[in-house]
């Protein structure tokens, strides 16, 4: 079932695995834990727990709680590395979990948008109900078909969702450049509905953008999309 969905971090190999990655973030007086999905070939999924090692011993450690964890999730990511394998199974149920189709099936717009419209939302570490009521909104009226109680869902589990631009890279081959640059100006909408473009939406866009655009190099739009707020197609309806 994975060899339909290439590697979301190499492009070249098919998906054959999943994992979770935990992470902690100090900022002084408080932390931020994460405890991300990653999908890909085992090599690459190896390599995402090792650079998530070394990241975190560079960066992981500006609070007191954090100084206790990050050694703890440090080691965890260093042990499992050498153990990843290609386990369809496991790679399965995390396509259920996050509402991804089988990779023979024809991959939806509503159930790509879901996801990353919950990723969005989730991207400056809140949940901001002007932008939660603009993806309902917007979605609905832009996407055929949106995935409201998807969307609900995986904002629930917005701790362990995968990282958006890898799934834009695994939806990105299924979808017309024209549905690509309706989602793209949609996550947009969603990130401006409070009002703030903070730094962590803009690098979550642009991540996406690049990851979604790649096969057509429309560099141009998805520049064009950070810097101004708008789409060539913000407002219009995604193709059926």
């Amino acid at each position: 079932m994975s060899a339909h969905y290439p590697c979301p971090d190499c492009n070249e190999a098919h998906a054959t695995t999943a994992t979770s990655c935990p992470s902690v973030r100090g900022f002084v007086l408080a932390w931020q834990v994460r405890n991300r999905t990653v999908i890909g070939c085992a090599p690459c999924v190896r390599k995402a727990l090792l650079r998530e090692a070394g990241v975190s011993s560079l960066i992981g450690w500006f609070s007191p709680t954090a100084v206790i964890l990050n050694p703890v999730f440090i080691l965890w990511n260093l042990a499992r590395a050498p153990f990843i394998r290609d386990d369809a199974d496991k790679l399965a149920r995390t396509y259920e979990k996050f509402g991804i189709p089988a990779p023979r099936a024809p991959m939806t717009l509503a159930s790509a948008v879901a996801i990353l419209s919950a990723a969005m939302v989730a991207a400056d570490g809140r949940v901001e109900q002007a932008e939660v009521d603009t993806a309902l909104r917007l979605g609905a009226e832009r996407i055929p078909g949106f995935d409201a109680a998807g969307f609900h869902a995986a904002l629930a589990d917005r701790k362990t969702l995968p990282d958006a631009p890898q799934l834009a890279a695994l939806v990105g081959e299924k979808l017309h450049r024209d549905e690509a640059l309706t989602v793209l100006g949609l996550l947009r909408d969603i990130a401006d509905a409070d009002g703030s473009f903070d730094a962590s939406e803009r690098a979550l866009l642009e991540r996406v953008g690049q990851a979604m655009l790649r096969a057509s190099a429309d560099a141009g739009a998805l520049d064009g999309l950070v810097a101004q707020g708008a789409s060539p197609d913000t407002g219009k309806t995604a193709p059926a």
